[in-house]
């Protein structure tokens, strides 16, 4: 299965257009794995809960050591790079972490700030990408 890749560059606050991302997706019911650094998780857990008033993003954290927490199979928002179940998320969204694996996805939104070691991250995962038999695209 080909995995598409799009780059979502130029952005002010990330973790705010993840946030927002994120409550989109939840709306129309996407399964959605999260990557980034633990920093950022927190970060992102975070507005999950308060992003805007009364309003909550069901997530779940997936832990390092590979167990599970509660109901993780019934989430539609993963956090975290930890193993999962073999039926995780089908769409990846990354932060900025490092992807060693293709395997399972069938799309992958990057998201790349604007300060320039963030750029120049995104701009090194892209010629990953490229190197890994892939085109990524930047939406207009």
């Amino acid at each position: 299965m080909a995995v598409a890749v799009e780059f979502r560059t130029g952005l002010a606050d990330r973790l705010a257009y993840a946030a927002g991302w994120l409550r989109q997706a939840a709306a129309h019911r996407a399964r959605v794995r999260v990557a980034a650094s633990a920093a950022d998780l927190a970060a992102l857990d975070g507005l999950l809960w308060t992003a805007q008033p009364g309003d909550f993003i069901a997530h779940a954290t997936t832990r390092e050591d590979g167990s599970y927490p509660p109901g993780l199979a019934r989430t539609l928002i993963w956090l975290g790079s930890g193993p999962v179940p073999g039926d995780a998320p089908t769409l990846l969204l990354n932060l900025g972490a490092d992807v060693a694996d293709l395997a399972g996805y069938s799309r992958i939104i990057e998201l790349v700030a604007t300060a320039p070691e963030a750029t120049a991250a995104g701009r090194q995962r892209w010629r990953w990408y490229q190197a890994q038999g892939l085109t990524p695209t930047r939406p207009t």
